[in-house]
């Protein structure tokens, strides 16, 4: 009787067994159906994301080329402006003859200040040489009143 009883044990193992197999097949088949459908989506969303990257790209890849065409406009202005400006080499040439000039009419000014220092000087000793001629004139009047009084007896 254990026998038969292990055999009928065996027996409903197997029918489990089967009926697990059974249930494990659909849960597969079902499981394959989900991630078909997760599969589906994940897809869709990959290439909705792919889309957006690629309109991402083309918009900036348009902001950068008109940045790019403002700025080499930006650089010809900067060039033509450039065009215009002076060169260090032509700038001191320049400097160098204004200093020059600047020196010639320093010693032009010196020149007529010494001329004139010169001038006030003539003009001193001449005064100065009337002033001792009136003096010694006066001088001499004196003396000669002083001897005509002594000669007549004036004093």
């Amino acid at each position: 009787m254990v026998a038969q009883l292990g055999q009928f044990h065996r027996l409903f193992d197997m029918e489990d067994y089967m009926d697990s197999e059974d249930n494990l097949l659909s849960d597969c088949l079902l499981r394959v159906r989900e991630l078909e459908t997760e599969i589906a989506v994940l897809k869709s969303i990959v290439d909705n994301h792919a889309r957006y990257t690629k309109e991402a790209v083309d918009k900036a890849e348009s902001t950068v080329n008109l940045r790019l065409e403002s700025m080499n406009e930006f650089r010809g202005q900067l060039e033509k402006q450039a065009s215009t400006f002076i060169t260090g080499e032509i700038f001191n040439a320049k400097i160098k003859g204004l200093e020059d000039k600047l020196r010639t009419i320093e010693l032009m000014i010196s020149k007529q200040e010494g001329m004139a220092s010169q001038k006030s000087v003539t003009r001193a000793l001449i005064i100065s040489g009337i002033g001792v001629l009136i003096g010694v004139l006066s001088f001499m009047l004196t003396i000669t009143r002083y001897i005509s009084g002594v000669l007549y007896g004036l004093n």
